[in-house]
């Protein structure tokens, strides 16, 4: 495959990636694929709960925080097309 996937009892694959190195999950092949929308889904539900976990326990600024911000406007942008 073009991206390195996790398989297993996921409903679906989920890119392999951790906040410090996702940005290349972001590049145009990817944001092009037919599954892109599944895959923002299943990013935003993980970084979703990374953070929310991080600023209950009172820590801000994380790289898990600011991927969540990141993603966010992407589907906010994708929502207005």
């Amino acid at each position: 495959t073009r991206y390195p996937l996790v398989t297993g009892v996921q409903t679906c694959a989920l890119p392999i990636c951790g906040a410090a190195d996702f940005l290349w999950l972001l590049s145009r092949p990817l944001t092009e694929d037919p599954l892109w929308p599944l895959y923002l889904d299943k990013l935003l539900t993980k970084y979703r709960a990374s953070a929310q976990g991080q600023q209950t326990a009172g820590i801000k600024g994380t790289e898990e925080q600011r991927a969540l911000a990141l993603l966010q406007r992407i589907w906010e942008e994708q929502v207005k097309e």
